[in-house]
């Protein structure tokens, strides 16, 4: 580890060269990292459009996991929460076909004559079911899931028509299940690069490992407790993560150091807001995460770094990292001092409300306490 800080130390921009080679997707819109895709909305728009082309009643998308090695249902249509249930049994019925699906592109269809002389579809008949069919979704020769279709209350038999124009459209619609695939793995990956590379930085001084997660865990709790959606919440997880990036640009021994900072020390120390801003701002997909990373330090009585900025001036990813980060400081061991307990830690923030910290984002990371979900 003392190889991989010294190479740090000795080449600063290298993790600005990696980070941005993270954005390798950058000409490919659909693959933007922020905002995050709907995975579930956009299997049910895939569904939607099969079950029109079929003309069904009734639908179930399933999707297949390689890393599970199983069938996940993903989305239904015309279905109550509780009959959602049967899509597992229904593909257990179909997944006896599944060497043929593989073979071919062609829907298995059974219409209400066949479909009433199979015992395979009993449990389906109770329910109400007057025909079904099932068209394989495959890319590559492989199946990737499929669409349960089905008619129910009313005796509808599925035309060849219908069927024509489910078998012309699966193809299309195999493409759109593949891209949700292929943007899962991408993002994973650009995330566990990111976590990689905190995890490097965090590693720089072994009184701060694991800080950046944790300061993570908390802002992603305190947000939920403001009632932030999945985009912004998803952004703040980015922000916070990054949160010390700059610190790449940090000699090691100073922010090892076991005695008090110098005033070039400290100085230095204070740089890693617009370093690490810097070096993320070359990243289009992580634009929304630049506040969290360059103002956490800022105080809402306007006497912080690196802007001086004052109340809600300060933006928000800002103000509430500014708290996530305190706990987390206040409460680990440092060369010179052990960390605070969490009542005293609790206090320290409380205290503080309205002068360096914002008052509601105080509020938050208590009541977070408060409900179970912060527990240090």
């Amino acid at each position: 580890m003392n190889g991989l800080n010294e190479f740090l130390d000795a080449h600063p921009d290298s993790l600005e060269h990696d980070l941005k080679s993270m954005s390798m997707w950058d000409e490919s819109p659909e693959f933007e990292l922020l905002p995050p895709w709907d995975e579930q909305q956009q299997c049910r728009k895939i569904l939607e459009q099969l079950r029109i082309a079929a003309q069904a009643t009734v639908g179930a998308l399933v999707v297949f996991e390689p890393g599970r090695q199983r069938y996940l249902f993903r989305a239904a249509f015309g279905l109550t929460c509780s009959e959602s249930a049967i899509c597992n049994l229904i593909w257990a019925h179909v997944g006896k076909f599944r060497d043929d699906f593989v073979n071919r592109q062609q829907p298995t269809v059974f219409n209400r004559h066949a479909f009433q002389q199979q015992p395979l579809f009993d449990f389906e008949r109770r329910l109400g079911f007057q025909s079904f069919c099932f068209q394989p979704l495959i890319v590559d020769h492989k199946i990737i899931g499929g669409a349960l279709l089905g008619n129910r209350q009313t005796v509808v038999d599925f035309s060849q028509r219908d069927l024509k124009h489910l078998e012309q459209l699966a193809p299309v619609t195999s493409g759109e299940l593949e891209r949700i695939r292929l943007y899962k793995e991408l993002k994973g990956l650009f995330i566990h690069s990111v976590h990689a590379f905190v995890s490097a930085i965090d590693a720089k001084d072994p009184y701060t490992h694991g800080h950046s997660e944790r300061v993570t865990d908390y802002a992603l709790k305190m947000g939920r407790i403001l009632g932030w959606g999945a985009e912004m919440l998803e952004a703040l997880r980015m922000s916070a993560i990054l949160h010390d990036v700059g610190k790449i640009g940090v000699p090691e021994l100073i922010l090892s150091k076991p005695s008090a900072l110098t005033t070039d020390e400290f100085f230095q120390i204070k740089r890693h807001p617009e370093i690490g801003a810097k070096i993320v701002g070359e990243i289009p997909q992580l634009k929304a995460t630049l506040s969290g990373i360059l103002f956490h330090h800022e105080r809402f009585d306007g006497q912080g770094y690196p802007r001086g900025l004052e109340g809600e001036n300060i933006p928000l990813f800002g103000r509430l990292i500014a708290v996530a980060d305190a706990y987390d400081a206040m409460t680990s061991d440092r060369p010179y001092r052990k960390g605070l307990k969490p009542d005293q830690a609790f206090k320290e923030l409380n205290s503080n409300r309205g002068t360096q910290f914002d008052p509601q984002m105080v509020d938050a990371f208590v009541l977070a306490h408060q409900q179970g979900a912060i527990v240090q």
